[in-house]
């Protein structure tokens, strides 16, 4: 500010001395505010980058104008330590009056070690200079893996089983599926064993998966220590990632005592719709005998969840001997595919044993998987990188295959990764494999990403994700492709695929080519074993497959291995062989209808024949219209030779709550792209059910208040029921306490029903009978009556007054009359008042009975005085007492 002080003085000086004014003011400041100078401000987002080896990371640098300033801003950077580069897009900025633009920043890191730096992105307009920073943190890369743990140390008892659960564990961000074996040193004989279940884990990224470790031994196991390993295995890259865990296993003492419980199988798959059993097995030990009751644990209770139960629930087993039930696990066609555990318990009086059998309901509806080797890719900037997408049927699928893949980003390479699958579709015959080449172009070094290839037919989709890397640099290479990657052959016929080879990175040399088959079922061949591929060019060789009459129709593969050096790759090209007289098989039912009472259960001999020479295995399953009925195969897959048979029981299973009626069960064969049924009426009529029935004798009882008294509960024999009949009582209104002994009753028998009154009133008690999912129930009735008075007597002396003159004499007329049962002797007295000298005098017999009369005489004399004299009369029986007064009236 200028300050313009010395002409205003002045001034006012001039105008005070011409008395002009009277006041002037000292001074008068003023100030000029200069125009504000155009300029440009700085900042990045994020401005702290974390970065992993192999990788990179992006920032956005903004640059906004400030007072008006417009032009053109040229970014530049400070430089990167060695192993890191940097990237600034674009690098001139033009700004308008008030706005903003912006800069993308890209920080690659193939340094693989652990840093920090700060990164200047500098702007730089005329004269005008400023600098944003960006903290740079680098740091190591860390190949995906994943951890095994379980229970350490680990106990088992001979005789027994345990369980534990396995957890798999991904780390630095491993996303794949790890299979899993068990082993246990030392290997003795009898010594324990170790089953997983399931095999397979799938463990997504951060996440993790389980599966259930059974360690199982006999009586005969040695007691001691063991070590258990369990070993993951995970396909990555073309190679394998591996994992262990090692844990200590200790065998105890036998705790077992009376008898040992087993299952045979423990676990099993069952396709959904289909029924499967587990034999039971129980065994005598140190001179067991007796009965042992069996019980499962709960099933879950859906429309869709499965169902079971255990048949006979008793077994006998003498001393030293065995016996054996069954487990019956059932299923429908919308059990979802999860794995069940039951539990059966056997007991004994105070002992109690279970064991566990797996059941895992597996889908019987035809579908396909998808899988990619190897699940990462890792290639050069610009270069080229394929992994091979392998389709296979499940269950007799049998369909085209759309492929899609996620979409490449909208970016131009080089600065993006690029990728494409050919083919985009494939079709896949029952049991058949098929496969599509995922290729993809790298785009900036240092980057990374997921590529989601899905597969869909109709409404099933399934999925899988490539990982792609894009490394700095990468030395010269070459890859190999196949077109078709799938033939499809007849017997006696031929089919031929293009294998091309590419030049990666300037490759330039001979690459060797060898075909392998997987089985010499069919003939392979290549037109060249070798080509000469120059930089950056390509070359292709024929790859013809052939089979003949004899080979056996079905999937197989053939494998093109291109060697160079140390330099080796492969493409799989998928061969399906169909047969000229397709093979096939039959299904017959012996008999093919049955009658089956209620309750009871009938079978049916099934047949499966092979026809054309077919041979395989053939999965049955088996469905009842209405539904209503239970089905069990055994067994439930059958193995076929050519031209042979095998057999299969089917048992129908009812319950005493089965409709009557005509049933449709129709069984089904399944094998790979093949399916053949059979159906059998089943007809459901009543039976003489076993039943039981349930009544008292006396059906009325009466009691006094505060005692107790019984009747008899009798459990009747129906059709020869042997069932355990489980009793209970109840009264109505309440008011009476009633308690059964014994509680259960087996087959026939009685029990006492003892009843106590608390309180005066008429009540009905309910006895109920349960057993096999039938009730009974008998009613009796109990009056309940105040207790009587206690044993007493009356007095009473008549008549009541006399008057007589002096020296006369009066006498009166004394009654006990015993009540409510008394029978004891009665002590009689008299008093009289007034007492005066010469006054009457009293006499009467000292005691009585309980029913009696006796005399009470009052004598007076010619003195006695004149007046009203009461007398009373007092009768005493232990604490009984009763008194009774009268009087009497001495005249003249």
């Amino acid at each position: 500010m200028v300050l313009l002080r010395t002409p205003i003085i002045l001034l006012s000086l001039v105008l005070l001395l011409a008395g002009i004014v009277s006041v002037v003011p000292a001074s008068i400041s003023a100030g000029v505010t200069p125009a504000a100078t155009p300029d440009f401000a700085m900042s990045a987002s994020p401005s702290n980058l974390t970065i992993t080896a192999g990788s990179m990371g992006f920032s956005t640098v903004s640059v906004t104008s400030l007072n008006g300033f417009a032009g053109n801003v040229t970014l530049s950077t400070s430089p990167p330590p060695v192993g890191f580069g940097v990237g600034i897009s674009p690098f001139i900025l033009a700004l308008k009056g008030n706005g903003t633009a912006q800069a993308h920043v890209n920080v690659n890191d193939n340094f693989n070690g652990t840093t920090t730096w700060f990164l200047n992105i500098i702007g730089t307009s005329g004269s005008l200079s400023h600098t944003t920073t960006i903290q740079i943190n680098g740091k190591p890369f860390i190949a995906p893996t994943f951890t095994i743990s379980a229970a350490n140390p680990f106990v088992v008892a001979q005789g027994f089983s345990n369980s534990t659960t396995v957890v798999v564990s991904s780390q630095h961000n491993f996303n794949g599926t790890v299979s899993l074996t068990a082993g246990v040193s030392p290997n003795v004989s009898g010594g324990p064993t170790l089953t997983l279940s399931p095999t397979q884990v799938t463990v997504p990224p951060g996440g993790s998966g389980t599966s259930t470790l059974t360690v199982s031994t006999s009586l005969a196991t040695p007691i001691g220590f063991y070590n258990y390993t369990l070993t993951g295995t995970a396909p990555e890259g073309g190679g394998f990632i591996t994992a262990q865990f090692n844990g200590a296993l200790t065998v105890e003492a036998s705790t077992l005592s009376g008898f040992t419980i087993s299952a045979n199988p423990s676990s099993q798959n069952v396709p959904a719709g289909a029924n499967a059993t587990s034999t039971i097995l129980l065994a005598s030990v140190d001179g067991f005998s007796g009965k042992i009751t069996l019980s499962t644990s709960a099933p879950p209770l859906c429309a869709s969840c499965p169902n079971w139960g255990v048949t006979p629930t008793q077994v006998v087993l003498s001393s030293g001997g065995r016996a054996n039930a069954t487990l019956v696990f059932f299923t429908v066609l919308g059990s979802q595919s999860n794995t069940y555990t039951v539990t059966v318990t056997g007991a004994s009086g105070g002992l109690s044993h279970s064991v566990n059998v797996a059941f895992t309901i597996v889908s019987s509806k035809p579908d396909f998987s998808i899988s990619a080797n190897p699940t990462t890719v890792i290639l050069p900037s610009g270069g080229q990188g394929n992994s091979t997408i392998t389709l296979t049927s499940l269950n007799g699928f049998s369909g085209t295959v759309s492929l899609q893949t996620t979409p490449s980003p909208a970016c131009p390479t080089p600065w993006c990764t690029v990728w494409s699958i050919t083919p985009s579709s494939v079709n896949l015959t029952p049991g058949g494999t098929a496969f599509a080449t995922l290729e993809i172009i790298g785009g900036a070094a240092g980057t990374s990403g997921n590529i989601t290839v899905t597969g869909t037919s109709g409404s099933l989709t399934h999925s899988v994700t490539v990982l792609f890397k894009i490394s700095q640099s990468q030395p010269p290479d070459f890859s190999l492709s196949a077109v078709p990657a799938n033939l499809t052959i007849t017997q006696g016929s031929s089919a031929t695929s293009t294998i091309t080879l590419t030049s990666l990175n300037n490759f330039n040399g001979t690459v060797t080519l060898t075909g392998t088959v997987s089985s010499n079922m069919i003939i392979a061949a290549l037109s060249r074993s070798s080509v000469v591929l120059p930089p950056g060019g390509s070359a292709s060789v024929t790859l013809t497959v052939a089979a003949s009459n004899s080979t056996t129709p079905g999937t197989y593969s053939v494998t093109v291995t291109g060697a160079s050096g140390t330099t080796s790759h492969t493409v799989q090209v998928g061969v399906l062989v169909k047969s000229r007289t397709s093979p096939d098989f039959s299904i017959s039912a012996n008999p093919s209808s049955l009658t089956i009472l209620q309750g009871s259960s009938g079978k049916s001999t099934l047949t499966i024949t092979s026809l054309n020479g077919f041979a395989g295995t053939v999965s049955m399953f088996s469905m009842a219209s209405p539904p209503g009925l239970s089905m069990s195969l055994n067994p439930a897959n059958v193995t076929l030779v050519g031209g042979g048979t095998a057999n299969s029981i089917l048992t129908v299973f009812t319950t005493n709550g089965t409709g009557l009626g005509t049933y449709q069960v129709t069984v089904t064969g399944f094998s790979p792209g093949l399916s053949r049924s059979v159906t059998l009426a089943v007809t459901v009529a009543a039976s003489q059910q076993q039943s039981f029935t349930l009544s008292v004798n006396p059906t009325h009882l009466t009691v006094v208040q505060g005692s107790a008294v019984s009747t008899t509960v009798t459990v009747g024999s129906v059709n020869g029921f042997s069932g355990t009949v489980t009793l209970t009582a109840a009264s109505s209104p309440p008011g009476l306490s009633v308690t059964i002994s014994p509680t259960t009753i087996v087959g026939n028998g009685t029990a006492a029903v003892t009843v106590v009154g608390s309180a005066p009133g008429n009540y009905t008690v309910a006895v109920t009978g349960n057993c096999c999912n039938m009730t009974r129930s008998a009613n009796f009735l109990v009056t309940v009556t105040s207790p009587p008075p206690p044993p007493d007597f009356t007095l009473t002396v008549s008549p009541t007054n006399q008057t007589i003159h002096r020296g006369s004499t009066a006498t009166y007329t004394i009654t006990v009359t015993g009540t409510n049962g008394f029978n004891g002797t009665v002590t009689l007295s008299a008093t009289i008042s007034p007492v005066n000298r010469h006054g009457p005098a009293l006499s009467l017999p000292s005691t009585v009975g309980p029913y009696s009369t006796s005399t009470l005489t009052v004598a007076t004399g010619h003195n006695t005085p004149q007046g009203i004299y009461t007398i009373t009369v007092k009768a005493t029986s232990g604490s009984l007492v009763h008194t009774f007064t009268i009087t009497l009236n001495v005249t003249a």
